[in-house]
C-alpha cells in the first residue's frame, strides 16, 4: 500500500513538473479563449425552424435536421451529411439504425429546417 502511494505521488510530481517546464505554455482558459476568438464565424441569421430553405444554402447547414418534400409529394426527414452542387446526402433514421439517402436537386420540391 505504501509503495502504491509513493508511486502515485511520484507520478503526480512528474505531471506537475512537466506542465510547468515551459513558461510558454498557456493555461486552459487562456488557450480556449484565444481559440474561440480566432475561430469565431461572423454572425449570420439562421432560418427559423420550418422556414423554407434554398438548395444552394444547404452547404452552410451540414449537421442540421431538414424536411425534404420530393417532386412526387413524398416526404423525407433527415440530417444533412453533405450538400454540394446539385446533390444532397441525408442521414435518415430507420428502426434498425440509419441509412444515407442521396437526392439530386432535380428531385427536390422544397426544403425546410426541422
Amino acid at each position: 500500500m505504501r509503495c502504491m502511494i509513493g508511486r502515485l505521488l511520484a507520478l503526480a510530481l512528474v505531471c506537475v513538473l512537466a506542465g510547468t517546464a515551459s513558461g510558454a505554455e498557456l493555461d486552459d482558459a487562456t488557450w480556449i479563449a484565444r481559440y474561440v476568438a480566432a475561430n469565431r464565424a461572423p454572425a449570420t441569421a439562421a432560418p427559423a425552424r420550418g422556414e423554407s430553405l434554398a438548395f444552394g444554402a444547404l452547404p452552410g447547414h451540414v449537421g442540421a435536421n431538414v424536411r425534404v418534400v420530393l417532386n412526387d409529394g413524398r416526404l423525407r426527414r433527415g440530417r444533412v451529411v453533405r450538400a454540394d452542387g446539385g446533390n444532397l446526402r441525408l442521414r435518415v433514421e430507420l428502426p434498425s439504425g440509419y441509412a444515407h439517402l442521396d437526392l439530386p436537386a432535380s428531385r427536390v420540391r422544397s426544403l425546410s429546417l426541422e
